[in-house]
């Protein structure tokens, strides 16, 4: 009469114990992706800053930084040269 319960018991143990390692294993990930961000965040908020000399760096003459308006070509826009 309780070997049913007990069998059922078995199981149900089973399932637990895989579930707990389902979700030991999702609070790692999560925590490394956790860890991730931050570390985007970080570099994000605080750009290396740049030196004078580089290549790359120089500004264009007579660009003062300021957007060009309609006046500038769709393709310099796209790809980051306006």
């Amino acid at each position: 009469m309780l070997r049913p319960f007990v069998e059922d018991l078995g199981r149900v143990r089973e399932q637990l114990g895989a579930e707990r390692v389902l979700r030991e294993q999702a609070e790692r990930e999560r925590d490394v992706l956790a860890a991730e961000l931050e570390a985007l965040r970080e570099t994000r908020d605080d750009p290396e800053p740049t030196t004078e000399g580089e290549p790359g760096t120089e500004t264009p003459a007579g660009d003062t930084g300021e957007p060009r308006g309609r006046s500038g070509s769709w393709w310099r826009r796209f790809f980051g040269f306006d």
